[in-house]
């Protein structure tokens, strides 16, 4: 029998090939020969009367995935591993490689069957690409964890549902719900779209109804200037006359008639505004659906693998910087318009 890198019961050491190695006839144990001549009997002597017989352990044939082999006694250790629990044998860098990125070329198809060949026109060099599809990995195993197979056939926004998840990244499983419903043509109301239109459109990058819905808040603030700047007059009017003990009655009641006259534009706004959120909020799930798919589908038609998976990571998830230049654009823009007509206007 073989007992090269069984555990000497004796010294806690692996036998290794060549070295002196004795049997013992009651129990089976293998052991190293100074082992056993030291106390000159089985290191399992006191284990006999209880009819103890040594058994093999079975070892690893080759490292599994993420650990390596201790070049002492073979037993698969984790990356990063300073010393094998089998044996004790302490590891150097050399034995401990430094963990590499998932094999990429192979992985990132479970993902995406359709990944276009490699060819020669190749923008990334082999560690960037690597890391790009580590990441999207990465990404897909965080928004789909134990997803079996048959789950992953299911087609959602024209596409493999795994896919749909990788790609929204932020909030998948609400968002493929939503998805699933506006596919069944059911109603969707979407709340984020509803109290943060048009911010909530730029943060998951459907740029186009975010811009439409931008420009007539734009408009609506600019269309309304006039009356609420008059308002504010009259309220400044009516503060400082009760300030001097100058409103009468009289004035209050002529000055509140002008307040109301001038009010009309303000209301009609606030009701626009509400209309615009509401319409958001019943096409933001639908837009979104449409936008998922289309991006997926462009994506599949890059001719290159590295063009196809920057383009994915480029297209998906959400967008801070977008949601922050949407939100500097509201708060600007209006009183930086509303200065240049205030200031050159004849």
């Amino acid at each position: 029998m073989n007992y090269q890198n069984q555990i000497c019961d004796g010294c806690k050491r692996p036998l290794l090939d060549g070295e002196d190695v004795v049997v013992c006839p009651v129990c089976g144990t293998p052991q190293h020969r100074a082992c056993y001549e030291k106390e000159n009997a089985c290191v399992n002597a006191d284990r006999h009367a209880d009819h103890y017989v040594w058994s093999a352990e079975a070892l690893p044939d080759a490292p599994a995935a993420g650990s390596f082999a201790c070049p002492v006694c073979g037993t698969n250790n984790p990356q990063g591993s300073e010393e094998c629990p089998r044996c004790g044998q302490r590891f150097s860098r050399a034995d401990a490689p430094t963990p590499q990125p998932a094999a990429a070329h192979r992985d990132i198809r479970t993902l995406f069957p359709e990944l276009p060949q490699e060819s020669g026109e190749l923008r990334l060099d082999d560690a960037s690409y690597e890391m790009l599809c580590d990441n999207i990995l990465q990404r897909a195993d965080a928004v789909a964890p134990g997803m079996t197979a048959e789950q992953a056939q299911e087609i959602v926004a024209g596409h493999p549902i795994k896919q749909v998840l990788t790609f929204i990244a932020s909030k998948p499983l609400v968002y493929i719900n939503k998805f699933r419903k506006v596919e069944a043509h059911r109603p969707s109301w979407n709340w984020a779209a509803f109290f943060f239109t048009p911010y909530w459109y730029f943060y998951r990058k459907l740029y186009k109804p975010g811009i439409i819905f931008l420009t007539l808040r734009l408009c609506l603030t600019l269309l309304v200037y006039p009356a609420s700047n008059t308002i504010m007059e009259i309220w400044t009017q009516m503060s400082e006359a009760a300030a001097n003990n100058a409103l009468t009655e009289e004035m209050m009641r002529s000055l509140t008639a002008t307040m109301l006259q001038n009010a009309w534009p303000v209301y009609a706004a606030g009701g626009a505004l509400l209309l615009m959120a509401i319409v958001s909020a019943l096409l933001a799930d639908r837009l979104y659906l449409r936008h998922v798919g289309n991006s997926l589908r462009a994506i599949k038609n890059e001719e290159t693998c590295d063009g196809f998976l920057v383009s994915f990571v480029r297209r998906g998830s959400v967008s801070f910087l977008a949601l922050a230049v949407s939100y500097a654009a509201l708060s600007f823009i209006p009183s930086l318009l509303i200065s240049v007509f205030t200031n050159f206007a004849p």
